[in-house]
């Protein structure tokens, strides 16, 4: 399995088992692990890390 598939997953994993332990024990600490944990998968789905790519390949114009 590949190494980023793994953290991916990882991730995923953990925000989903501290939302549904944020709504039952109606905590605003286990919301916000929950939000943090879920931060680089939401990152990584809007497309980011392709913007990234393509802010490396634009040239830089000189006068």
């Amino acid at each position: 399995m590949d190494g980023m598939i793994l953290l991916w997953s990882a991730s995923f994993f953990v925000s989903i088992l501290t939302l549904i332990l944020a709504i039952v024990k109606r905590s605003w600490v286990y919301m916000l692990l929950s939000t943090l944990t879920f931060l680089p998968d939401a990152y990584y789905f809007s497309g980011a890390v392709n913007t990234w790519k393509n802010i490396g390949r634009t040239p830089i114009s000189q006068k």
